[in-house]
């Protein structure tokens, strides 16, 4: 029998193209307008939506391992989802550690904690580093 999935439409896609579509001169602005520049409070809301994404994450025991700007939709309010869950896996059974054996794809490198890097475990902590890489994201406009 066929499956129906039904998704939210995210009006303004990835984070990370959405960032990069808004850099101007100055970059951003401390005050709220308008314009399509982004403001402080903006930059703020992402963090803050892709962190209240997180907490929903670890009480569900999961483990994203892929947390970046472009894994994270924006949509028509500007707020945060986080996305694509192809590389996560649930740590309930597993004392809240994953541990990759074997890798079949390129590894998100640039986002991966130490831990990550050297010994292939992943766990809640991992996604913490992994989500500071993403506030640089957010503060450099995707650079």
């Amino acid at each position: 029998e066929p499956y129906l999935l039904i998704m939210e439409y995210v009006m303004y896609g990835k984070l990370l193209a959405f960032l990069r579509d808004r850099r101007t001169r100055s970059h951003y602005f401390n005050f709220s307008d308008s314009t399509a520049s982004l403001t402080s409070r903006d930059l703020t809301m992402f963090a803050y939506c892709v962190a209240r994404g997180m907490d929903f994450l670890v009480s569900k025991k999961i483990v994203h391992r892929d947390l970046a700007a472009r894994n994270v939709l924006v949509d028509h309010n500007k707020l945060c989802k986080i996305a694509d869950f192809g590389m996560s896996r649930n740590v309930r059974d597993t004392n809240q550690i994953y541990e990759q054996r074997h890798t079949k794809g390129a590894l998100p490198i640039r986002w991966m904690a130490p831990e990550s890097l050297h010994y292939s475990i992943f766990t809640y902590k991992t996604d913490v580093w992994s989500f500071g890489v993403l506030m640089w994201e957010i503060v450099t406009l995707g650079k």
